[in-house]
């Protein structure tokens, strides 16, 4: 019988908490922009491991949360 171990599967990626270490920002128009080009918008896709780039989405939604519970104190 086929047994996977935890040790044979490739580590998790981390990812910075914050919105500059991700590599966005957010502009005038409430819009989220890459800092390396202003062009483009957040990129989904990193990677065609689909655990990284759920990875990278999820702790961008962290501090999404942590954006607009901030923003909402403030008003």
């Amino acid at each position: 019988m086929f047994r996977r171990h935890w040790s044979g599967l490739p580590r998790d990626v981390s990812f910075p908490a914050d919105l500059e270490g991700l590599g966005y920002f957010i502009n005038d128009e409430d819009e989220i922009r890459s800092i390396k080009d202003p062009r483009f918008y957040f990129k989904f896709f990193l990677n065609k491991n689909p655990r990284v780039n759920l990875r990278q989405r999820f702790v961008f939604d962290l501090e999404g949360g942590k954006q607009q519970s901030q923003a909402s104190k403030r008003s």
